[in-house]
Parts: structure tokens; sequence; C-alpha cells
């Protein structure tokens, strides 16, 4: 498959130098490997705690915090958390309204749980800047579509360009170089510094 615009392993490699840089950042991501480790399954307290810290440090924007983590505890309780496969996070994504309220899709938080409390490996991180960067490499003409399935659309794109660019999957060092250059790009385009302030001290 041709890309769009190449993606070469030497700006990928460019942005986990620049990750190593930005230390809350990486801090950010360790305190969530960590409370995986320490407080491991999916109970009642385990999955608010791990909710609200996610919601906290990641800015998911998820407002009824509560509530979202007993839908999370709900959905984990029918799933075998070895064999899940992208379904999980789509369904995490879709937390019920509250009565007389319109239903909204929590992709970015239901990636990020499933990603540092399920398996990082398999469940690729989704956020804005994630899903331009791989529209911008692999060109509207490669993009596959899932219909109203965000995040399975998402992660088959970015399999598809994480093999393009010589990777075996969208693995952490494909998110992190995701994620910066598509700050970086939105910041040459509109010029706002209301980007992440430890990028934008880099710029």
């Amino acid at each position: 498959m041709d890309l769009a615009v190449p993606l070469t392993r030497a700006q990928i490699d460019a942005a986990g130098r620049l990750h190593q840089r930005l230390t809350r950042w990486w801090h950010t991501d360790a305190a969530l490997d960590l409370l995986h480790t320490r407080i491991p399954g999916y109970g009642p307290e385990a999955v608010l705690i791990k909710a609200s810290t996610l919601n906290a440090l990641y800015g998911t924007n998820v407002y009824a915090i509560a509530r979202m983590a007993e839908h999370v505890g709900q959905v984990m309780a029918d799933t075998d958390p070895v064999e899940a496969g992208l379904d999980l996070a789509e369904r995490i994504a879709r937390l019920p309204p509250a009565e007389g309220r319109k239903q909204y899709r929590f992709h970015s938080f239901a990636a990020k749980f499933c990603h540092f409390f399920v398996n990082s490996e398999r469940f690729p991180i989704l956020d804005w800047y994630a899903e331009e960067m791989v529209r911008y490499h692999l060109g509207e003409t490669n993009l596959v579509h899932c219909g109203d399935q965000r995040y399975v659309a998402f992660v088959e794109n970015a399999t598809r360009l994480a093999f393009a660019g010589g990777l075996p999957g969208p693995t952490r060092d494909l998110d992190r170089y995701l994620w910066l250059a598509g700050v970086y790009r939105y910041w040459l385009r509109t010029k706002k510094r209301d980007i992440n302030s430890e990028i934008l001290a880099t710029i």
C-alpha cells in the first residue's frame, strides 16, 4: 500500500526521544501502569479508582465519572479481558445517557481504559490528534470505514499505517508519534496556544 505521506522509522524514533523529555507524560503513563498492577480486577472500587485517575490525568472529559465507572464495571463483568476484542472499547464508549439526555460516545476514555487496564498491545490509544495523523499519512482513499464503530475503524487504519511504516503493529511508539505530530501539525495550522503545555514549551 502506498501512503499518501510516507512514515519513516526515523520519525517514530524522534518522537520517542522527545517523549523522554516530557516528564509529565511518561510519569502519567507509568502511574497508570502501576495502578493496573497494584489494583487488579474490575470490581466497583477498582474500576472507580482507575476510571477517576484516568479521567483526571488524561483529561478525557467524562463528567459523570461515577456513572461511567458503574457502566465499565457492568461491561467488564460480562467480559473475559484475555479474549476481549475491539468491541469492548465500543461497548465502554457507549455510556447509557441519563433520562432525557442525548447519547454521547466516549471513545477516547474507552480506548485509554482498555489500553492501560486491559491490554496495551491490543488496544491502541485513540484521540483526535492520532486520528488526524492516521488520516494524513494513509490518505482518504486508503482509509477503512466501519460504520459507527469509530474505534474499530481507527485501529484497523492505525494497523495499516504501522505495517506500511515497518512496525509490527500500532504500539506505544506509534501512539507517541501520532500524538506529538498531531499536536504539532495542529499548532502549525492554527498557531493556537491551547495545546499541551509541555509540548508548547518545546516549540
